[in-house]
């Protein structure tokens, strides 16, 4: 008979139970950090954080928002003609 018995068993599930836990969570924290984003929305952030850090005024952001979107626009556009 085999040398582990039960103990085997339970050492074998609880090796299991954490190599599915840790991809699990492996895979989440992927999702949360490297999610994929668009040229325009990362355009976007960009924008805002340099409204917020005072590098362009009010009517600067909204002039260059409005470009980044209608951008946007004409490539949805352009991808659904195909």
């Amino acid at each position: 008979m085999m040398g582990g018995g039960i103990f085997g068993l339970l050492f074998i599930g609880l090796l299991f139970y954490f190599f599915f836990m840790n991809f699990h969570q492996s895979n989440n924290n992927w999702s949360q950090h490297y999610k994929y984003k668009s040229g325009n929305e990362e355009s976007l952030e960009t924008l805002k954080m340099r409204f917020a850090n005072g590098e362009i005024n009010e009517e600067e952001y909204i002039r260059k928002k409005s470009i980044i979107q209608e951008e946007s626009f004409a490539t949805n556009l352009d991808s659904k003609a195909l």
